[in-house]
């Protein structure tokens, strides 16, 4: 009497690291392997082709499509028994990212003065840019004076902001940018500081050539200590 062994039913794992992300910034790699010795695996779903039968890995590439990717790999062995395994990739959309302004302003003075902010979250994808907009009308926009902050996640300084009013309430709100569009911040305001106020009370004496007299009176001091 003879008999014929069947061959080992093979035995195949597939798996994607990482399994989400946001579009144009996910890459995801495929790994598989297989024991019971199959002679051919082929690939389908989103990726093609025939792969090492000892197993390996594959770069995806970025992901563009907002979607989710399925990806199948056959194996087979000489006998015709083949097992299948599967893995998936979830992209979704990324979204605006998280900033908020700096509650109050720095080094103000009758001209100018520094604002900031702080990067929270990036939305899922690369902050491009972040700063500071400014406007005497309220929430301001980057169409209107900005000052970078640099880009990526974290707190940022912005300015100083110059050729301000003196004397005059201003509107900044941070922003920040990524592939979703930019956020902006609270609307918050600053007031630069007034030039001093001198009253002259007495005459000039002792008036020379080259020299005189004179006095007066600071009445006030514009909101910031008088130097000279």
């Amino acid at each position: 009497m003879t008999f014929t062994t069947l061959a080992n039913v093979p035995v195949v794992t597939l798996s994607a690291n990482p399994t989400s992300g946001t579009a144009n910034v996910v890459n995801p790699t495929l790994t598989w392997t297989t024991t019971n010795s199959p002679t051919s695996c082929t690939a389908s779903g989103d990726w093609s082709g025939s792969k090492n039968t000892a197993g390996g890995s594959e770069s995806q590439g970025i992901l563009t499509t907002v979607k989710t990717y399925s990806y199948s790999l056959v194996c087979a062995n000489a006998g015709g028994n083949s097992n299948t395994a599967t893995a998936t990739v979830t992209v979704s959309a990324a979204v605006l990212p998280t900033v908020t302004t700096n509650p109050s302003c720095t080094n103000i003075t009758k001209n100018s003065l520094t604002s900031g902010g702080d990067v929270t979250a990036d939305g899922g994808a690369s902050v491009t840019a972040k700063g500071v907009a400014i406007n005497s009308a309220p929430n301001p926009t980057t169409s209107n004076n900005t000052a970078s902050g640099g880009s990526g996640l974290g707190s940022f300084t912005a300015g100083p902001f110059t050729s301000l009013a003196a004397s005059t309430t201003y509107h900044l709100r941070a922003y920040a940018t990524n592939s979703a569009g930019t956020a902006y911040g609270a609307d918050v305001t600053c007031t630069t500081i007034n030039v001093p106020t001198v009253t002259t009370t007495s005459p000039i004496t002792n008036i020379t050539q080259t020299t005189a007299t004179g006095g007066g009176t600071v009445t006030s001091d514009g909101g910031a200590t008088v130097t000279v």
